[in-house]
């Protein structure tokens, strides 16, 4: 996974219905991209509030690029991203989903994954001047207090939403000579009993839960620093899921 290498990399789903045209152009603000962005989370808030709405963002979103997959939406926003498949990843590294550049990139999944594998690995820069966007707000997770606070998120697909409670949050450092199969879409039983050992041994929170063989997983990666080979994997359960 070269093209992963380096990633240092997450919009609630909108209280107004737009126009695709009008999504583009929030997604196409040049300098103002952050605002734009902040904007369109604002926007965004509401919508996932009804089924409606939901869909129609989802057709909307899917209409800028079929690459679309869903949203990625921490408890109040905390973390609130567009999510996309990816074939290529180091397009989606300075690419916004509308496909202008965009230095900031778009949160996008694992190549080997689906939304039915039994792990999705999701991938996002840590922005370092701005953490509020993509995954930087990842690297606060290690904070206990942090980690209590916002310890769920959900996934919005088109016609259902997924729930997931943090599990464990570990530095993994690609040059440590220790391999571990994080991005996996799937385990056998005794390779996922060598896994969650390790993730036990080197978490920095402590969730109180486990994984079990078989359950539905979710992974979030980012970087930790600029130019660090030390990545921040959270490593979640599905809790729930339920169509709308």
């Amino acid at each position: 996974m070269k093209q992963l290498r380096g990633i240092c990399a997450c919009v609630l789903l909108a209280a107004a219905v737009f126009s695709s045209a009008d999504l583009y152009m929030y997604f196409s603000a040049g300098a103002q991209q952050k605002k734009a962005e902040s904007q369109m989370r604002y926007i965004a808030e509401t919508d996932m509030r009804t089924a409606d709405r939901q869909k129609e963002l989802y057709r909307q979103m899917k209409a800028l690029d079929s690459r679309y997959l869903g949203w990625l939406v921490f408890e109040e926003g905390w973390i609130s991203e567009p999510v996309v498949s990816a074939e290529d990843c180091s397009w989606w590294l300075d690419h916004s989903i509308n496909g202008a550049y965009g230095q900031f990139g778009t949160v996008f999944a694992d190549p080997s994954c689906t939304a039915d594998s039994m792990n999705m690995t999701l991938y996002g820069h840590h922005v370092i001047d701005d953490p509020s966007l993509r995954f930087g707000r990842l690297c606060q997770l290690r904070d206990p207090l942090t980690y209590e606070a916002h310890d769920t998120f959900s996934l919005w697909l088109e016609q259902e939403v997924r729930r997931y409670q943090i599990v464990y949050v570990i530095e993994y450092d690609e040059t440590s000579g220790t391999k571990i199969p994080f991005a996996s879409p799937v385990f056998d039983e005794e390779t996922f009993a060598e896994y969650t050992e390790y993730l036990k041994e080197h978490s920095l929170i402590d969730s109180g839960r486990d994984l079990s063989f078989g359950m539905k997983m979710m992974t979030l990666q980012t970087c930790r620093d600029m130019f660090s080979p030390v990545r921040i994997l959270v490593i979640a359960a599905e809790t729930d899921r339920h169509s709308f």
